[in-house]
């Protein structure tokens, strides 16, 4: 009876089409050696990646957790009075105004929505760029001052609610483009301003400045998400987790992994991956999403599947998929207690 009350649920329509769909096959399943109970169609389809991994083991910093607590715990970061990657997964709300009066206001909006972070879009701030551009003599170091200063006051307005800054490329999915350099600059800039609590960096724009970029971050008392978006596919389960595992290796706090879903079996691949993450590489929390419609359910499921943050919407939604912050935190607290409850 809860399940049917759960599918009803509008906010469950995509996680209903999931589950019901005819290429997904859930009403066929077979258990896996694992005494897991998974889709047919699923399976056969990881047969053979499945077929050339050892059993799942876990990580040492796992075993040791378990020893002392009685369960797997993954790593956690504490960011102000925020820990993500514990219980619910955390609520992060985007801020994308075009204006200094937009941004603002979007912020005191916020503070009255159930968001746990904020993050703000920086690449969205025309208004800030429509400036530089009249600036003949230093136009970057004009664009820079204006972000460095939004972000205070935006502090100002956000109180203790931890402040993620982006600047998401255009590469990435973004509004602007930037050089290597520039890119570096503007977001040292702000890890030394104090307003941002959390910087965005990507690990296609920072390359082989990655680890290097993300210690000089840390010079800060800031955290850094390391993040990659694809918006025309989803990789295979493989490179998703290599990407993950290189953004750890180059010393972020968290990893961020978002992808366009072409099928129902794309959004099942990414969800693949974070259990994989949380099983066998928990240095840090994972941040998954598969985005559009089709991959709605993927931001609705990460405590039951290890993604620690998710994203929700105030007014206009940063990526496609994103519900409502509102809605969002209705359908994380149904399945935080669901999931207590069969503990």
């Amino acid at each position: 009876m809860e399940i049917l009350q759960l599918t009803l649920h509008p906010v469950y329509a995509p996680l209903r089409s999931l589950l019901n769909g005819p290429v997904c096959q859930w009403h066929t399943l077979r258990t896996d050696r694992n005494g897991v109970q998974m889709p047919l169609a699923y399976s056969n389809r990881r047969s053979e990646y499945e077929a050339k991994k050892p059993p799942p083991t876990r990580s040492q910093s796992q075993e040791r957790n378990f020893a002392a607590k009685g369960e797997y715990v993954v790593k956690t970061v504490t960011v102000r009075n925020v820990v993500i990657g514990e219980g619910r997964p955390k609520i992060c709300v985007p801020i994308v105004g075009q204006t200094l009066d937009e941004i603002l206001e979007a912020a005191r909006e916020i503070t009255e929505l159930p968001a746990d972070v904020v993050e703000w879009r920086a690449d969205w701030y025309a208004e800030a760029f429509q400036e530089a551009c009249d600036k003949a003599d230093d136009p970057f170091a004009h664009m820079i001052l204006r972000m460095k200063e939004t972000a205070l006051r935006l502090r100002e307005i956000l109180g203790e609610k931890p402040l993620l800054f982006t600047f998401r490329t255009k590469a990435e999915g973004g509004e602007r483009t930037l050089t290597q350099a520039e890119y570096e600059q503007l977001n040292e800039t702000l890890a030394k301003s104090g307003a941002a609590d959390l910087i965005d960096v990507e690990l296609l724009t920072a390359g082989s400045h990655m680890k290097e970029f993300t210690a000089a971050l840390h010079q800060y008392p800031v955290k850094v998400v390391a993040s990659s978006h694809d918006f025309a596919a989803t990789p295979p389960e493989e490179e998703m987790i290599s990407r993950m595992c290189r953004m750890q290796e180059c010393g972020a706090d968290l990893v961020k992994m978002a992808v366009m879903p072409r099928c129902r079996q794309d959004v099942l691949t990414l969800l693949s991956a974070v259990i994989e993450m949380n099983e066998k590489h928990d240095e840090t929390p994972v941040i998954a999403m598969s985005m559009s419609s089709m991959g709605v359910v993927s931001r609705l499921v990460g405590e039951s599947f290890g993604s620690a943050l998710t994203f929700g919407a105030a007014k206009k939604a940063s990526a496609p998929g994103q519900i409502g912050a509102e809605d969002l935190q209705t359908v994380l607290d149904i399945i935080h207690g669901g999931v207590l409850g069969n503990r």
